[in-house]
């Protein structure tokens, strides 16, 4: 049986005695019911992964000795994906731990003229990205940005490459075609009911590409994760 992993933030470089949090404490001692001398994989989703053994347990406490530390380097390509929320926020839950999953470094809730939920729990996508880590085995966790609009994406000069996916009859290009890269690339993925053409205006405006991603109608957490698999894997 693989060794368990478990979330730790922060956690130290150094050996030593940890207490891990209540909620992990919990799960550890009462749901997978692991005793003292068990071993378990603790990462902080900043890289630093600490192997550990259970050193005493309570009911909603657990204390750990670190046995070794490392840091495990970002090897994932710079990818951030900006979708709109959608109506059924359980779907947009799916799509972020199946990103997670894939290794895209960044998902920003992306607030379009069209967009109709514009609220999404932060706590809730954190502790989402968090499992989709810890069920992947990855040391590096998806960061989820507060959501933004159009023209604050437009200030941020840190993408090197960006397209926008949208459904428009216009020239586009295959984002398949497009060569994987490891500059930092922002891939724009449009609400249920696709941008408008004034948002698609003001995204060639700033540079973007537009891209296609086939010939079939994909629902908007569809085409985030069509969209990450052809830029990140």
């Amino acid at each position: 049986m693989d060794t368990p992993f478990f979330y730790h933030h922060p956690l130290s470089e150094a050996q030593g005695i940890e207490d891990l949090s209540e909620d992990t404490a919990r799960h550890v001692v009462s749901v997978l019911r692991m005793r003292e001398g068990e071993a378990m994989i603790l990462v902080d989703g900043r890289g630093t992964l600490a192997r550990a053994e259970i050193l005493q347990t309570a009911k909603k406490r657990c204390a750990v000795r670190i046995l070794s530390v490392e840091k495990k380097p970002d090897t994932r390509r710079p990818v951030t994906v900006a979708v709109s929320p959608v109506k059924n926020a359980a779907r947009y839950e799916w799509m972020l731990e199946k990103l997670s999953e894939i290794g895209v470094r960044l998902v920003i809730p992306l607030l379009t003229e069209r967009t109709v939920r514009e609220r999404m729990r932060a706590d809730r996508l954190e502790s989402i990205a968090v499992s989709a880590m810890l069920q992947s085995q990855q040391a590096w966790m998806t960061e989820v940005a507060s959501p933004c609009n159009l023209s604050y994406l437009w200030s941020d000069d840190r993408y090197i490459r960006r397209y926008i996916a949208h459904c428009l009859p216009e020239s586009r290009t295959e984002l398949r075609s497009e060569a994987r890269s490891t500059a930092s690339t922002l891939i724009l993925i449009g609400p249920e009911g696709d941008f408008s053409p004034g948002e698609i205006e003001s995204a060639l405006a700033a540079g973007c590409v537009p891209v296609s991603l086939g010939e079939h109608r994909l629902r908007t957490e569809t085409a985030a994760l069509v969209a990450a698999v052809m830029l990140a894997i």
